[in-house]
């Protein structure tokens, strides 16, 4: 994260995304998405399917032996519905959409204020749903490899230690306070009502 944060300033496209060393963004998927975003501006981020693969032996180069559809449908822009079903969706994380630059660049930065790894991931995925109008399109987009022992962390592993980590009240009562007032903005609720649904 602070690497990709480090970066942020050398972005020079329009659109741009997440792609993490093990996974393949499909040219077809990329393309596609970055037409439909240059045609509508109605929308500011935009992918297609999802495939997750297992390889022989969790060789990262090795024949493949299972694929799993990871389909979303994440057409709808209801917000508050779209935050409490991103918060259930594992693996295809919404921060691998193709979307807006400036908006991906504002959104990695509030990552950023979070010391846990799990809490910027939950943090990364609930501003895009806040922030980004999504269109999902008919297409091969994404294409992940089954994280194993090769990269895996114990935090990963056992999510329990979650719990333990040094930072994880200060970082949880951040996100509360952070995301009350995002979601008070985005929607125009009060402070009450926000803190509810963040809570929930």
């Amino acid at each position: 994260m602070i690497s990709l944060n480090s970066h942020l300033d050398i972005i020079n496209t329009s659109f741009a995304t997440v792609c993490n060393d093990d996974d393949i963004l499909t040219f077809e998927g990329l393309n596609k998405s970055c037409e439909l975003l240059k045609k509508n501006n109605s929308f500011s981020a935009c992918w297609g399917t999802g495939l997750k693969v297992e390889t022989k032996n969790n060789d990262p180069f090795g024949n493949i032996t299972q694929l799993k559809n990871t389909k979303s449908n994440f057409e709808y822009n209801d917000k508050i519905e779209f935050l409490y079903d991103i918060a259930r969706v594992g693996g295809y994380d919404v921060i691998f959409c193709l979307q807006d630059k400036n908006n991906f660049q504002k959104i990695i930065k509030f990552a950023c204020q979070f010391d846990c790894e799990i809490f910027q991931s939950i943090a990364m995925n609930f501003m895009m749903v806040l922030t980004a109008n999504f269109k999902l399109i008919n297409e091969l987009y994404l294409i992940r490899h089954n994280h194993d022992s090769r990269d895996i962390t114990s935090l990963r592993a056992d999510p329990y230690i979650w719990f333990t980590e040094k930072n994880f009240s200060n970082d949880l009562k951040k996100f509360i306070e952070l995301f009350t007032i995002e979601i008070k903005n985005k929607e125009n609720l009060s402070l009450d009502q926000s803190e509810i649904i963040i809570k929930k």
